[in-house]
């Protein structure tokens, strides 16, 4: 069994740029990582493919960075750097296949906007939006509801008990309250709360 380089021999030894070297570090962040990387994909709605695919993408970048010296030992561990990194790729991929944009009111509310509004301002916010509302679809389809109709739709708690055939206005009300935890839970864990 091969002894684990540390992350100084990592990043020296990819400045090297030698084949057979790179291909025993890659090796060495694979195993290193993989696990951390396959449980934040799975926890957010991934397979194992998406798991993989970001992973590839996240030791592509990672290669990048050191060769441009973007990336310093100094600032990160290469584990803490790794998933940094992986939480924007999962988080882009998750963006790119949401279809649906509506679900933004239930954080942001409706917005008023200026005639004059500012581009770069408004371009941010398209890009928060779109990652809330990508954040949003990985909740259950039964907590989604139960949220829509509250906040989107403005339904009273009778309403949402009648609709979704509960028994009691009580048991709309714990619906609703683990629905907005499991909503907290999910902006905590891509960092946007």
């Amino acid at each position: 069994m091969k002894k684990s380089l540390s992350d100084q021999q990592i990043v020296e030894g990819l400045l090297l740029k030698q084949e057979r070297l790179t291909n025993q570090i890659v090796s060495q962040l694979y195993q290193d990582n993989k696990g951390r990387i396959k449980q934040m994909v799975f926890k957010c709605g991934g397979s194992l493919q998406d798991a993989e695919d970001v992973f590839q993408e996240v030791i592509l970048i990672f290669i990048e960075n050191v060769w441009q010296k973007k990336f310093s030992i100094q600032n990160a561990k290469i584990s803490t750097y790794i998933y940094g990194i992986a939480e924007k790729v999962w988080l882009k991929k998750i963006q790119k296949n949401s279809r649906e944009k509506e679900y933004i009111t239930l954080y942001q509310g409706e917005k008023q906007e200026d005639d004059f509004t500012d581009p770069h301002k408004q371009y941010t916010e398209n890009e928060e939006q779109e990652t809330l509302i990508s954040i949003f679809n990985l909740l259950k389809p039964e907590t989604k509801d139960v949220l829509n109709a509250f906040y989107k739709y403005r339904h009273s708690m009778q309403e949402i008990a009648t609709h979704l055939n509960l028994t009691s206005i009580d048991s709309a009300k714990m619906r609703k309250y683990r629905g907005v935890q499991e909503w907290k839970q999910l902006l905590i864990d891509f960092k946007l709360i």
